[in-house]
């Protein structure tokens, strides 16, 4: 508690909020993206399994059974696919399926992401303390920590901007095994079921939001030079 905005603050910036009515859980039928990647999709999930963010593949009874439920208390979303530069992204959609909406409905707070402000912050930040000069940065102040510079050009200091991005970011949660039956995926007839944080179900970016924020602390403990980070999602900055 306390890590996140409730949703009371937000409602009084100027975030819009919709909250819906939570609504009866079903099963869905995946989206055509899901068919047309199947052999993809399937892969990937193959390939997790042995990570041991998922299992399968098997029969609805041999899912619920996993499931530590009945075939009727388990719940599928819609498979979907999305095709990027380098890859097939699986996408999971859970709001169809009514979890998302339950789970927001029980969520007293919401996990915020950097926007393009503070991007500009942190633009004005670094101008202001060292200004810009032929791509070599004067800062106006010098930290203890930092040592005397080791290059021609003595007495100044250059700032790096360093972007890196967490691969399968929202799978590194676990998720106990009474919620697997609520993201359970059907790819090509046959069912697999998610044991860690899901891309598209919405509790999975909230659990996420609080390793990166770990993370986080623990790189300006590591690195007391560094001046600031951003997380957006699984990109770092």
């Amino acid at each position: 508690p306390g890590v996140w905005p409730t949703k009371e603050e937000l409602k009084q910036s100027d975030v819009t909020m919709e909250d819906q009515e939570p609504t009866a859980l079903k099963c869905c039928d995946n989206y055509e993206s899901a068919d047309k990647f199947g052999l993809d999709i399937e892969k990937t999930y193959v390939e997790e399994s042995k990570l041991g963010m998922t299992s399968g593949p098997w029969t609805r009874e041999q899912a619920a059974e996993q499931c530590g439920c009945s075939p009727d208390e388990m719940m599928c979303g819609a498979m979907g696919a999305r095709e990027e530069e380098d890859k097939i992204r699986p996408i999971y959609d859970a709001t169809i399926s009514g979890v998302n909406v339950k789970i927001r409905s029980n969520s007293t707070e919401k996990t915020t992401a950097p926007s393009l402000a503070d991007a500009v912050h942190a633009n004005r930040w670094s101008i202001n303390n060292y200004g810009w000069q032929d791509k070599i940065l004067k800062p106006r102040y010098r930290p203890a920590r930092w040592r005397k510079p080791k290059h021609e050009h003595e007495g100044k200091h250059d700032l790096t901007l360093l972007k890196s991005d967490v691969s399968k970011a929202h799978r590194r949660c676990k998720i106990q095994k009474k919620d697997w039956r609520y993201q359970v995926a059907m790819v090509k007839e046959s069912y697999w079921v998610n044991k860690v944080g899901t891309y598209g179900v919405a509790s999975a970016q909230a659990y996420w939001g609080r390793v990166a924020a770990l993370i986080l602390r623990i790189l300006y403990a590591l690195f007391p030079a560094v001046d600031w980070i951003m997380i957006f999602v699984d990109d770092i900055v």
